[in-house]
């Protein structure tokens, strides 16, 4: 099974949402980035540094390049 490890963003407000899922239907909102991952245990890890500082700092910078 495929996990993927996702950052989502919802136009009407300006929120981020990171997370993991085997689903990626997330309706209105908008997909910024998408990383899959053979098992749980590293899009686990994965969606952890993400939400971390440095990980931020990443996503930042990929919305501020217009990803």
């Amino acid at each position: 099974m495929i996990y993927n490890v996702y950052v989502i963003n919802n136009p009407e407000n300006g929120k981020i949402y990171i997370g993991q899922t085997t689903n990626k239907n997330k309706g209105v909102w908008q997909l910024i980035y998408l990383e899959k991952y053979p098992n749980r245990k590293t899009a686990i890890l994965r969606e952890k540094q993400l939400k971390s500082y440095q990980g931020r700092k990443f996503i930042r910078r990929l919305i501020d390049m217009g990803v």
